[in-house]
């Protein structure tokens, strides 16, 4: 996503101004417009949220900066959170299978955080939270 044309439209600007204001409400995390990775990290932000406006400002955006398939991405990934959610409503009744050796000695546990996992143990140090959406640890 090289292609920045599309920051010469007011229009645009004005639209990725309100995404990064979604983001750093929701999540705390200044988004930069002069990232070179911002549409993918804008994509990402919105797929970890369930903010119907950061959906409906990324929409718009893309469609000035001419990226249509990532737009329908998010259609399709806001239908499985959907099912997801409907899934999850119907309560369990069989209980988890205790964790087999392999499991209790590799010591791959894994820490939910913002809706992603993250692994709680990396090159010796523990998961000590996220940083600008970054896992860090210490």
């Amino acid at each position: 996503m090289n292609d920045r044309s599309w920051m010469i439209n007011p229009k645009a600007v004005r639209a990725a101004k309100q995404c990064i204001q979604i983001v750093r409400d929701e999540l705390g995390v200044k988004l930069l417009l002069s990232n070179p990775d911002f549409l993918h990290l804008l994509t990402e932000y919105a797929e970890l949220t369930d903010s119907e406006a950061l959906q409906a400002s990324l929409a718009e955006l893309m469609v000035f900066a001419g990226v249509g398939n990532t737009a329908a991405k998010l259609n399709a990934t806001d239908n499985t959170v959907v099912n997801i959610r409907q899934e999850s409503a119907i309560p369990m009744e069989t209980s988890p299978a205790p964790p087999t050796l392999k499991e209790l000695i590799d010591n791959n546990e894994t820490i939910e955080c913002g809706g992603k996992m993250y692994q709680r143990w990396r090159d010796g140090k523990e998961f000590s939270g996220l940083y600008r959406g970054q896992p860090t640890y210490r």
